[in-house]
C-alpha cells in the first residue's frame, strides 16, 4: 500500500524492504488542460447591489499541458549528471543506472497505464563511490502554467515489482510554482 506523502515527509527504503530495492520508478501523471478559476456574481438582489462574488467555478482551458521528470545525480556536493527527456539513459561503470521511458501522453508506460512519464533507477547498480544522492525532479514545460493550474498532477514511486511505494499530489501545494524536487534518494539510507 502506497504512503501518501506530504511536504517534508520521507521514507526509508531499506526499512520498507529489508533486503533493499533493486530499482524504483518515478511516475508522473496529469490531465491535459489547465484549470482556470473564475468568480461568478451572486444572482440575488443583494448580490447585484453589493457586487460580491460568492461562487468560485473551475473552467478548463483545453490547451495541452506538458510536465517533465528528471533525476539529478550528485556525489557529495559535486554534480555528476542529469537524466531527462533529452538524455534518456545514464551509465556508470558500463552499467545502465537510470532509464527515462519518454514523454508518453497516452499513459502507457512501464509500471502503469496512468503515468505520462516514468524514469527507472536501478538502485543496486549504482556505484556509491561515484553517486550518493539522487534528486527526483518534475517541472511544468508548458509556458505560463503553474502546478496549481495543472489538473490532477501527481507523482508516484514504484518498487521493482511495480507496487506503489509513495504518492504525492502536486496540484494542491504549489501555487505559482512551475517545478519542484519531489524526492531525494540518499545512499546512506539504502545500505
Amino acid at each position: 500500500m502506497a504512503i501518501k506523502l506530504k511536504k517534508r515527509e520521507g521514507i526509508n527504503l531499506k526499512k520498507l524492504n529489508g533486503e533493499g530495492l533493486k530499482s524504483i520508478t518515478l511516475g508522473l501523471a496529469w490531465k491535459s488542460g489547465r484549470k482556470l478559476f473564475t468568480s461568478t456574481k451572486s444572482q440575488g438582489f443583494f448580490g447585484k447591489l453589493l457586487g460580491k462574488a460568492n461562487d468560485i467555478t473551475e473552467t478548463i482551458d483545453n490547451r495541452n499541458i506538458d510536465l517533465d521528470t528528471a533525476i539529478v545525480l550528485y556525489k557529495g556536493n559535486t554534480y555528476v549528471d542529469t537524466c531527462f527527456y533529452g538524455n534518456k539513459q545514464i551509465y556508470l561503470a558500463n552499467k545502465k543506472i537510470i532509464h527515462h521511458y519518454g514523454d508518453d501522453t497516452t499513459g502507457r508506460n512501464k509500471a502503469t497505464k496512468t503515468d505520462n512519464e516514468q524514469i527507472e533507477v536501478f538502485l543496486s547498480d549504482i556505484d556509491t563511490n561515484k553517486v550518493d544522492t539522487l534528486y527526483l525532479i518534475m517541472n511544468v514545460f508548458s509556458h505560463d502554467v503553474t502546478l496549481d493550474q495543472v489538473r490532477d498532477a501527481y507523482t508516484t514511486v514504484y518498487d521493482n515489482e511495480g507496487a506503489k511505494i509513495a504518492t504525492y499530489n502536486l496540484s494542491d501545494d504549489y501555487t505559482n510554482k512551475n517545478g519542484v524536487i519531489v524526492g531525494k534518494v540518499i545512499y546512506d539510507q539504502l545500505e
